[in-house]
């Protein structure tokens, strides 16, 4: 099989967080994909991106020559060893352009300001897998294992990062020696390319579901995905913008758990779901920071002292199928009233209940 073709893509922006601006982004690509000997399956692709945002017309240095596309790659081969033994491996580029608002956007929330960014480069990275899926088969239960090693890998990785900027975008160094001092108006987040950025990992999945007689059934699900993304030669300066003292990338979970496992009963079901997220050890440290009277987010450093072992939250619902055309269900999320957030800030949902009626016709 053989895939080609051409996309297309303009913006035009009118606003008074960016002013104006307009974009166009062009590609074409092509992809082939074929079967040998009824167990090898082998993909591999091509795709050439050519960006214009006003007039100015993005460069790409490949080696000697100057273009104005970027080409990037891709290639997977899945291979069955077995009745139910499957190995695959892929590798793949990528490149995204930086945003408009990235770029442009000049607002102010409460305290905190967003400084326009117009040098702002490209970011550039590579992905890289190698995976093996196992299914099995325990009576009339049926399911898979599946484990996967994951590189991915990022030049110019662009990231808001936090500091000091006249309006502008242009950065306010603090003086030392009585010179002009930074006011609440030059505080504030500007996005940034932040060199190299490496993420490795292994994700762990197994699923299943079956018959334990002829009334009851079993489905489950469960994930573990360990990740260790850190910042490569980083600067001085960005390692100074981390709350911690290790280069672990900012906003990252070490660990990841899933499991969700649901009992099914003629024409009822109750299910339980669970997920953790490890403590997130890196954020911005100007979000613990004071400036004199200043600050973001009043009280985060003791609260991430006191919630530092990250967050377990669990879920359940029950339900049952009245007619051929009718269910209903109790939903209830964060069942033990977990207080936890996903990022500085961002409390989410107490316990939440919702009752659900479902009509098919």
């Amino acid at each position: 099989n053989f895939t080609s073709g051409i996309t297309s893509m303009y913006t035009g922006v009118e606003s008074e967080l960016y002013s104006d601006h307009n974009s166009n982004n062009v590609a074409a690509y092509a992809q082939f994909d074929k079967k040998f000997f009824d167990k090898l399956n082998i993909s591999a692709g091509v795709r050439a991106e050519y960006f214009r945002l006003d007039t100015s017309i993005t460069q790409f240095n490949l080696g000697s020559l100057e273009l104005p596309v970027r080409p990037v790659f891709r290639f997977g081969a899945n291979y069955q060893a077995g009745e139910a033994t499957f190995l695959r491996g892929s590798f793949g580029q990528g490149y995204r352009f930086p945003t408009i608002a990235e770029k442009f956007i000049s607002t102010a929330v409460s305290v905190m300001n967003i400084f326009p960014s117009p040098t702002v480069m490209p970011e550039t990275g590579w992905s890289a897998e190698l995976g093996i899926k196992q299914g099995f088969k325990v009576k009339k239960f049926y399911g898979y294992v599946d484990v996967a090693g994951f590189i991915s890998e990022y030049q110019d990785m662009i990231e808001f990062k936090f500091g000091t900027y006249h309006p502008n975008g242009d950065p306010f160094p603090v003086s030392t020696t009585g010179g002009p001092q930074p006011t609440a108006d030059n505080f504030g987040a500007q996005s940034v390319n932040i060199q190299q950025a490496r993420i490795t990992g292994v994700d762990i999945q197994a699923i299943g579901s079956g018959e334990l007689s002829e009334d009851f059934s079993i489905s489950l699900f469960s994930g573990y995905t360990y990740m260790n993304p850190q910042a490569i030669d980083a600067d001085s300066a960005y390692l100074a913008s981390f709350s911690d003292s290790t280069t672990l990338l900012k906003y990252r979970f070490r660990h990841l758990v899933k499991f969700d496992i649901q009992f099914d009963y003629k024409k009822c079901w109750l299910g339980f779901s669970a997920r953790h997220n490890s403590f997130t050890e890196n954020i911005d440290r100007e979000f613990e920071l004071q400036y004199g009277t200043i600050a973001i987010l009043p009280g985060l450093a003791e609260y991430r002292d006191i919630h530092n072992r990250g967050d377990w939250i669990f879920d359940a619902r029950i339900g049952c199928k009245v007619t051929d055309y009718l269910k209903g269900s109790l939903v209830v999320k964060n069942a033990l009233n977990r207080e936890y957030m996903s990022r500085p800030g961002d409390v989410m949902p107490p316990r939440t209940y919702a009752v659900q009626l479902q009509f098919n016709f």
